[in-house]
């Protein structure tokens, strides 16, 4: 019996969020998602990754990028000031 792993809207891929390699991959999809103007794909791929990996203040930047996307301001502030204070921790 093969185990099921949840997807964290990388597709196919091999998802393990709190591994740095599914923290790329779900990185590259978001950034791909907003180039393409699907700001909503990219936040259900960042909220995803961002489960597993709360601490990772470029998630919270892409999520934010995600939301302006959207036009969904005040959350994309709220966001934005959470990566900054997340990246302050780990100067």
């Amino acid at each position: 019996m093969t185990e099921e792993r949840p997807d964290y809207g990388l597709a196919d891929a091999e998802v393990r969020p709190r591994e740095p390699d599914a923290r790329e991959r779900a990185l590259s999809l978001a950034r791909h998602y907003l180039g393409a103007d699907r700001a909503v794909e990219a936040e259900r791929v960042v909220r995803g990754a961002l489960a597993h990996a709360p601490e990772d203040p470029r998630l919270h930047f892409e999520l934010a990028r995600a939301l302006v996307g959207q036009e969904r301001w005040q959350e994309a502030e709220d966001t934005l000031d959470e990566a900054l204070g997340l990246s302050l921790i780990h100067i």
